[in-house]
């Protein structure tokens, strides 16, 4: 149920990933059901690759396929996004356990944005590792001319008299 580290998630499909689970979880403790709760999650999204693949579902429920053979089906499609494969992984096992779904996404939406925020951290440390070369080439050297053009109009004045 771990993201496999072998595939590069970007941030921001992790964020949007972790706020599709909010919205699903927002309306299973309205009162809706997992296939309403989905649906008005799919709606709340903005154009995104997680919005796309959503929708594939929507249109197998459509089709006439129960809500759990559609999530089966986009599961074993090679071009479902991977966050939301996340998502439907989680979702399926929970309906066939019997686990309680509320808390299987609380913990999963919790995992997107810790995986999200120590992304963000591990870039947060790359930055002065990257900034010391254009210090070094192009800052450090206009100091130099700055401080040292000073002390060289006083040489030049102390040898001119």
């Amino acid at each position: 149920m771990i993201l496999k580290k072998n595939k590069i998630i970007s941030i921001y499909q992790l964020q949007k990933g972790a706020d599709f689970v909010d919205f699903i979880l927002l309306n299973l403790e309205a009162g809706s059901n997992l296939e309403q709760s989905f649906i008005h999650a799919v709606s709340n999204l903005e154009g995104s690759l997680l919005k796309q693949s959503a929708q594939k579902i929507l249109t197998h429920c459509q089709i006439g396929l129960s809500f759990g053979e559609s999530i089966n089906h986009i599961l074993t499609l090679e071009e479902t996004e991977l966050v939301l494969k996340e998502i439907l992984e989680n979702l399926s096992l929970s309906l066939k356990l019997g686990s309680p779904l509320i808390q299987i996404l609380n913990h999963l939406s919790f995992h997107f944005r810790l995986v999200a925020t120590s992304r963000l951290e591990e870039l947060a440390h790359e930055a002065p590792v990257k900034m010391i070369f254009p210090l070094v080439i192009f800052i450090f050297p206009v100091i130099f001319i700055l401080l040292g053009a000073g002390a060289l109009e006083n040489l030049v004045r102390s040898f001119n008299f």
